[in-house]
C-alpha cells in the first residue's frame, strides 16, 4: 500500500525535528536545552535515546537522573544512577546524582559519601560544594559544613545564600569573629541595605565588640532613619555602654516609629528601671504586654521586677504567675518518653541559659559542672547568647556547649530530643533569654528549675522539680511551688571564687575611724522603703558612710535622684559615697572600703552576697517572703554566718549598729572571713557536686518509677555527702 499522502503522526513530526542522533553534540545541545526549560516529560524520552546510543556520554546520564528524579520516579531515578556509575565510574555527575536522589529520599547521611566523591573527581564544580555543605548543616555535623562552605565561597565568594548559611553555622559552632568578614561581604553585595549593619550590629554587640558595633549601627539609621530595628539597636548599645539617657531617648524613637510594637517599650522599661524609676518602668512594661499579648517578654519582665517591689505580696506574684502560664502554656502537656529506661547508666543533662558566661547562672553552679564525673554525667549548655569569656571557657571544658539563639522555642525542643536528653535544667526562668514555653513541650523526661532567674516558682506544668536548700524554701512553704522542692543538704548553689582576687586589706573603720557601710547589689533593688531602713542606721551610727556601688550610678540623673531620696529622711550628700560601673577587678578591691554589707529587701543579694564574704565583708540580711528574698541568707547559713540573719526591720537596724559599735570583733571578724569562707560548703565544688549526682540521680529514678518502668521500692534516696 501506498503510504506517502497519509498524515504523519505527532510522533513522525517530533522525530523529523529532532536533531540527527548520529550527531551526538547537536542531539545533546537540544536534549539539554528541553530540559534546562524544565520540560522534563519532553527531556526524558530524549535522554533515554541518547544513552541507549550514546553511554559513554555523561550528559544524557544527567538529563535522564535528573528528569525521572524531578518526576517523581524515585526507584527509577536511583537505578539509572546506579547505571551511570556503573558505566562511567570517573564521572562526578552520577555521585552527585546520587547524593541528590538520596537527600530527596531523606537519607542524607548516605548522600554525603556520593557528593564527597563527586568534588573529588571535580573539584571545581560548585553546585556539589554546596549541596555537600548544606548536607553536613543539616545533620548538623558543623565543622564540615563550614570547610566545605568554605570551599563553595572560595569558588563563588559572593554567593548570598552560602553567606548567610555560612555565619549560622559559624554562630552555631561557637567560631564567631569568623563570620564578621562574611558579614562584610554581604555588605559589599548590597551596600544600600540596612538589614546587613544591623545583623552584623547584633553580632558584635554579642562578641562585645561595641565600638565597632556602634560605627554599623549609626550606618544603619543613616541608610534608613525610620527603621525600628536599628534604633531598638542603638539603644540596646547604649544601655551595654551605661549611657542610660540615650538609651531611652532611641528605644522611644523606636516607639514612635512603630507604636504597635511592644520591643521598644519592654526595653525602655529596663532603662527606667536602671534610672531608679519603677513606677514609670511597670506602666512602661503593662504598655508593652497590652500592645502584643501574645509575646512572653513583657509579661516576663513584669514578673521579674515585681519582685523588687516591697508592696507585692506573694498572692500578687503567684497571680502574675498563674496569668502568665494561663496566657502562654497549652493545657496539654506532652507526654514523658525515656529513650532508655536503665536507672543506673550514665545520664546526659542539658541546660538552657542566656547566661553561660561571666554571669551569676554560670558563677553559682560552675564548679558543681567541672566537678561531676564525666564517665556518668554528659553535659550539654544550650545557649541563648554567643558570647564566649573566660568563664565560658571553663564551662566549654567540661560540657558541649550550643549556641540556639537561631532556634524558636519549638526547634530548640527538638534539638533537645535529638540529643537524647535525660534531664533539662532550666537556668533562665523568667529572666532574660526566657524558653519556658518548651517545658511542656516535654523535651526531656525529667526537667529541673536551678540557678539562673530562680526567684520564686516557674509556675510551670512540666517542671518536675526545684532544686532549693532548707533555707530558700522552708519546711511548710512547698504550696507556693508548682514543682516538688528538692532540698540540697548545704546550699542550693556553689560560688566560684574570682580567680585573681584582690588581698583583703585591714578593717577600713580602723583606719578611717568611722564605720561604712556598704551595699553593691543591683540598683534597682534599692526601693524606699530599704533606703528609708539605711536611713535608720546612718542616724544611729553618727559620722558612719554608705556607699551603694552600681553601673547606674554613673548616671547624673541617677546620683541626683538618689542623694535626693536620702535626703528626704535626713540624710546629708556627704555620707552617702556613689560609685558607678567599674570592671569587675576593681569591684572586688572597692569592697576593701567597706566594712558591713548591707542586703536589700524584698529581692536579696546572691552572687553579690557571696563576693563580699569571699572579700571580708559580713552581711546583714533579713530574708524576704520569695525565693527572691533568701538568697543571702542561704549563703551566710553556708559559712556559718546565721547570726547575721535577723527576722524584721528592726532587728535589721539594731545588728547593724550593734556591729558598729564592735569594730575589733568586726576586725577579727573580716581577718579570718576569706578563708572561713574558702573552707565552707559554699566553695566546696567537689562536694557539691556529689550532691547534685545523687539529686539528679534520685530525679531520674522516681521519673521512671512514675511512668511504671522501674520498682518504687528501688529509687536510690540520697544521702548528704560531707
Amino acid at each position: 500500500m501506498d503510504r506517502s499522502l497519509e498524515p504523519e503522526s505527532s510522533e513522525d513530526r517530533a522525530d523529523a525535528a529532532l536533531p540527527d542522533l548520529s550527531d551526538p553534540l547537536h542531539f545533546g545541545e537540544h536534549m539539554d536545552a528541553v530540559y534546562q526549560s524544565q520540560d522534563y516529560q519532553a527531556a526524558l524520552p530524549l535522554a533515554e535515546r541518547f544513552v541507549a546510543r550514546y553511554p559513554r556520554y555523561a550528559l544524557g546520564w544527567i538529563v535522564l537522573c535528573g528528569s525521572l528524579s524531578t518526576l517523581g520516579r524515585q526507584d527509577e531515578a536511583l537505578d539509572a544512577t546506579h547505571r551511570f556509575i556503573a558505566t562511567i565510574p570517573q564521572a562526578a555527575g552520577g555521585y552527585r546524582a546520587m547524593g541528590r536522589i538520596l537527600v530527596e529520599q531523606a537519607e542524607t547521611e548516605a548522600a554525603i559519601p556520593h557528593y564527597e566523591r563527586s568534588v573529588r573527581l571535580d573539584p571545581s564544580d560548585v553546585g556539589t560544594w554546596r549541596s555537600l555543605a548544606f548536607a553536613h548543616a543539616a545533620l548538623d555535623h558543623l565543622d564540615e559544613a563550614i570547610d566545605a562552605f568554605d570551599r563553595v565561597l572560595d569558588l563563588e565568594p559572593f554567593l548570598e545564600v552560602c553567606l548567610r548559611q555560612q555565619i549560622a553555622i559559624l554562630d552555631r559552632a561557637g567560631r564567631h569573629a569568623e563570620a564578621i568578614p562574611l558579614y562584610q561581604r554581604l555588605i559589599a553585595l548590597e551596600p544600600a541595605k540596612d538589614y546587613f549593619y544591623i545583623t552584623l550590629t547584633r553580632h558584635l554587640t554579642d562578641m562585645n565588640y561595641l565600638s565597632a558595633a556602634a560605627l554599623f549601627c549609626k550606618r544603619a539609621i543613616h541608610l534608613d532613619p525610620e527603621s525600628l530595628a536599628s534604633r531598638v539597636e542603638l539603644g540596646l548599645l547604649k544601655r551595654e555602654t551605661w549611657h542610660l539617657e540615650e538609651a531611652l531617648k532611641a528605644f522611644m524613637q523606636a516607639h514612635l516609629l512603630d507604636p504597635g510594637h511592644p520591643v521598644p517599650l519592654g526595653n525602655a522599661a529596663n532603662v527606667l528601671l536602671d534610672l531608679g524609676r519603677p513606677d514609670e518602668a511597670w506602666r512602661m512594661t503593662d504598655r508593652a504586654t497590652l500592645v502584643e499579648p501574645d509575646k512572653t517578654t513583657p509579661m516576663s519582665n513584669r514578673i521579674f521586677t515585681a519582685h523588687y517591689d516591697p508592696k507585692a505580696t506573694r498572692e500578687d506574684l503567684r497571680a502574675m504567675i498563674d496569668a502568665w502560664v494561663h496566657r502562654f502554656v497549652p493545657e496539654d502537656e506532652a507526654p514523658r518518653a525515656f529513650h532508655d529506661p536503665d536507672p543506673d547508666r550514665p545520664l546526659t543533662i542539658g541546660m538552657v541559659s542566656s547566661g553561660f558566661m561571666n554571669h551569676p547562672a554560670l558563677a553559682l553552679s560552675l564548679p558543681a559542672f567541672e566537678a561531676l564525673d564525666t564517665d556518668t554525667y554528659r553535659l550539654i549548655a544550650y545557649s541563648d547568647r554567643r558570647r564566649m569569656d573566660f568563664v565560658s571557657r571553663r564551662l566549654a571544658a567540661c560540657a558541649e556547649i550550643q549556641f540556639v539563639a537561631n532556634l524558636d522555642d519549638a526547634g530548640l525542643a527538638d534539638q533537645i530530643r535529638k540529643d537524647k536528653v535525660d534531664i533539662l535544667i532550666d537556668m533562665s526562668g523568667h529572666a532574660a533569654g526566657c524558653r519556658l514555653r518548651i517545658i511542656p513541650m516535654r523535651p526531656a523526661p525529667v526537667q529541673v528549675k536551678w540557678v539562673g532567674g530562680l526567684f520564686n516558682t516557674s509556675g510551670v506544668p512540666g517542671m518536675d522539680w526545684l532544686i532549693a536548700d532548707a533555707i530558700e524554701v522552708p519546711h511548710g512553704e512547698e504550696r507556693w511551688y508548682s514543682e516538688r522542692i528538692y532540698r540540697m543538704p548545704d546550699g542550693y548553689v556553689v560560688f566560684c571564687p574570682p580567680d585573681e582576687s584582690p588581698p583583703v586589706w585591714p578593717l577600713p573603720a580602723q583606719l578611717k575611724d568611722r564605720v561604712t557601710f556598704g551595699s553593691f547589689n543591683n540598683p534597682n533593688k534599692i526601693n524606699d522603703e530599704m533606703l528609708g531602713l539605711w536611713a535608720r542606721i546612718l542616724h544611729r551610727v553618727p559620722d558612719s558612710r554608705l556607699m551603694l556601688k552600681g553601673a547606674k550610678f554613673s548616671v547624673a540623673e541617677a546620683q541626683e535622684v538618689t542623694l535626693a531620696r536620702f535626703a528626704r529622711h535626713g540624710i546629708d550628700a556627704e555620707r552617702i559615697i556613689l560609685r558607678g560601673f567599674t570592671v569587675h577587678s576593681d569591684q572586688l578591691r572597692t569592697f576593701n572600703e567597706v566594712d558591713i554589707a548591707l542586703d536589700p529587701w524584698p529581692y536579696s543579694g546572691g552572687l553579690t552576697t557571696c563576693e563580699c564574704l569571699w572579700m571580708g565583708v559580713p552581711v546583714i540580711t533579713w530574708p524576704g517572703p520569695t525565693f527572691a528574698g533568701r538568697h543571702a541568707a542561704s549563703h551566710l547559713n553556708n559559712v556559718g554566718l546565721s547570726d547575721w540573719i535577723v527576722d524584721s526591720a528592726d532587728a535589721y537596724v539594731e545588728l547593724a549598729v550593734s556591729w558598729a559599735n564592735r569594730v575589733p570583733d568586726l576586725a577579727a571578724l573580716r581577718q579570718g572571713l576569706r578563708a572561713r569562707t574558702a573552707a565552707s560548703p559554699l566553695c566546696d565544688g567537689p562536694r557539691f557536686a556529689r550532691n547534685l549526682e545523687k539529686a539528679l540521680r534520685f530525679m531520674w529514678q522516681t521519673g521512671l518509677a512514675e511512668a511504671g518502668l522501674i520498682d518504687p521500692a528501688s529509687v536510690t534516696h540520697p544521702t548528704p555527702d560531707g
